[in-house]
């Protein structure tokens, strides 16, 4: 898993971020590449393009990585759109001024058991961005059966009843026995009857350092956007880079 931190990127700085990932667990069948994005400021934009999962010598898996196509191949919100303008390769990247998920599922149960896989990207904001983005590991039911060993996900997905339209009271406690160096996410996502993600409900930013070094607990509490038609679930989940937390 990769974290943006809040002081990585600006105006004038597009970076460009890879890491290697675990190796996947047995049964695996696809890859989950997802990127989460907080609420920034009301014109606080994000740019993501020239996405990479890759074997060591091969191609890349994913389809459409550039964006040329739009968002052919992308789960991706109302709020994100292909920008022809600015992009790091090719003719497109994706953008957004709000917060939201974009991923994409990526089968890789031809390829040798127990390979690693290269994740590349590139990212540039016009402000403090908190994005992370992670590699998840699924097996061929679409469940969630690993996810990256430093730092990690943690969620629990919660079956609602007649939801649509529905705001919910989400409330946590948070505390951290060592100093806490990269931003957490706390976020409500809703899911459909199959388990797809359909929107994002609550983001909540745990800033670096927020909870001091006195193992202090901080109560985070947060009101949902409505559910949209279709919602059957909602994910509650926890997203850190390494280091320890308790919560």
């Amino acid at each position: 898993m990769l974290i943006i931190q809040d002081d990585e990127a600006d105006a004038n700085t597009r970076l460009t971020y890879f890491d290697i990932t675990d190796r996947p667990p047995t049964n695996v069948a696809w890859a989950r590449l997802q990127f989460s994005k907080a609420a920034g400021s009301e014109n606080a934009t994000l740019e993501i393009d020239q996405v990479i999962l890759t074997p060591v010598a091969s191609t890349n898996l994913l389809q459409n990585p550039s964006f040329e196509l739009g968002f052919t191949g992308w789960n991706a919100p109302l709020n994100f759109a292909p920008n022809f303008g600015n992009s790091f390769a090719g003719m497109a990247e994706a953008l957004t001024e709000g917060e939201g998920i974009l991923s994409q599922d990526v089968r890789i149960d031809n390829l040798p058991d127990n390979s690693s896989f290269l994740f590349s990207f590139a990212a540039n904001s016009n402000e403090a961005p908190v994005l992370s983005a992670v590699v998840a590991w699924l097996d061929a039911a679409d469940n969630v059966i690993g996810v990256p060993s430093e730092g990690g996900v943690l969620f629990q997905d919660i079956s609602l009843k007649e939801a649509e339209g529905h705001c919910y009271l989400f409330n946590f406690g948070f505390r951290s026995n060592e100093a806490q160096i990269c931003n957490t996410l706390a976020e409500v996502r809703w899911l459909d009857a199959r388990g797809i993600e359909i929107g994002l409900g609550l983001s909540i930013v745990i800033p670096k350092g927020a909870a001091g070094q006195f193992l202090q607990w901080l109560v985070y509490t947060g009101i949902t956007e409505p559910a949209p038609p279709g919602t059957a679930k909602a994910r509650v989940q926890f997203t850190k880079a390494a280091g320890i937390l308790s919560g």
